[in-house]
């Protein structure tokens, strides 16, 4: 069961099938007096100038983690050093850190994440994508706040639409035919993404990025995103009975999942594979490259092909990143989920 804390128009407890949320109002409010909230680090007692730094930049590895430990008692240690490791300023601040940690921790907390570490060994694939879009859309229509911490405006409250009640699977991890979890030629993770089945007019990209990040947060110990670095493959062909929207339509989506993406999992998206795209779309992506985090801008792979529901992938191109017994199995994942 998730507890999801939120300040909301109405107060109580709501639970529907198995996902509770739980808000609470600020003092002096009343329900209907709430108003929406964004994330505010300078709200948290965190001081980049306890840790330290040498003339050269670097910095000690112990001591700032202890001290990171002492501030954020909740998070592992792996997790403190992947966001040291990938938000530590040039020279040596730690202030962007303490930010993102910060984040993170309000974004474990709103979601209750402590509670669900171990609980979800079993679950099968499509409940993990089950739980993380019940979550999600169940915070979307009780919580007047940001959704995910650190947009930084890019999702406001006031254009939210949410029409359903769960939301389609974007993505899949797959399994080898031993039940082992499949990977990349390079031995990394894979995450099959299909982008195609977003629907923007029933629900709000900054729901479907709660969904995907919640999924992430899922699977990303269990498969070792951080000690491998995720590929995430997006199959940007259109399905039958799909939205299709086309690739403009989806770039504030995508600016909104990748901002948060990279504010919260850093270090578990590795790269990213994007096929088949036709050369029409290709000013698009080049578009985004000036927005793209860091971490992402040069880890992106642009496969071209057509895009169109008859199409085939480019799987020669494909080859250079996974077995074709894989490419068999997100074809078929694709096609299954065509709607008849």
């Amino acid at each position: 069961m998730v507890r999801v804390k939120c300040q909301s128009r109405t107060r109580g407890i709501l639970g529907i099938d198995g996902v509770r949320l739980h808000w609470q109002h600020p003092a002096g409010t009343t329900g209907t007096d709430c108003k929406p909230k964004s994330f505010n680090p300078k709200s948290f007692n965190h001081s980049s100038s306890d840790f330290d730094t040498s003339s050269e930049g670097s910095v000690s590895d112990d001591g700032d983690i202890c001290l990171l430990r002492d501030r954020f008692p909740t998070l592992t240690e792996n997790e403190l050093s992947r966001f040291k490791t990938s938000f530590v300023g040039d020279n040596g601040s730690m202030d962007v850190v303490i930010q993102k940690l910060e984040e993170y921790s309000q974004f474990r907390d709103m979601y209750n994440l402590d509670a669900q570490k171990g609980a979800d060994i079993n679950c099968t694939d499509a409940e993990d994508w089950e739980w993380a879009s019940k979550v999600a859309v169940q915070a979307a229509k009780t919580c007047q706040q940001d959704l995910i911490p650190g947009l930084e405006g890019l999702a406001k409250f006031k254009d939210r639409i949410c029409k359903v009640e769960t939301l389609p699977q974007l993505c899949f991890v797959h399994n080898n035919n031993d039940g082992t979890p499949a990977l990349s030629k390079q031995g990394k993770p894979l995450i099959h993404y299909l982008p195609a089945r977003l629907d923007l007019k029933k629900a709000s990209g900054e729901i479907y990025a709660l969904a995907i990040v919640l999924y992430v947060e899922r699977k990303a110990e269990r498969l070792d995103f951080v000690g491998k670095g995720a590929v995430l493959m997006a199959d940007g062909r259109r399905g039958a009975g799909w939205p299709n929207h086309n690739a403009l339509m989806v770039v504030s989506f995508l600016r909104i999942l990748l901002t948060a993406l990279n504010n919260l999992h850093p270090g578990r998206i590795g790269s990213f594979v994007i096929y088949p795209v036709p050369y029409a779309c290709l000013y698009v992506f080049k578009m985004m490259k000036g927005w793209l985090p860091k971490a992402y801008a040069d880890n992106v792979s642009l496969l071209n092909g057509g895009d169109g529901i008859k199409d085939p992938a480019p799987r020669k191109k494909l080859a250079l990143y996974v077995e074709e017994d894989i490419m068999d199995k997100m074809e078929e994942t694709r096609l299954a989920n065509f709607d008849k």
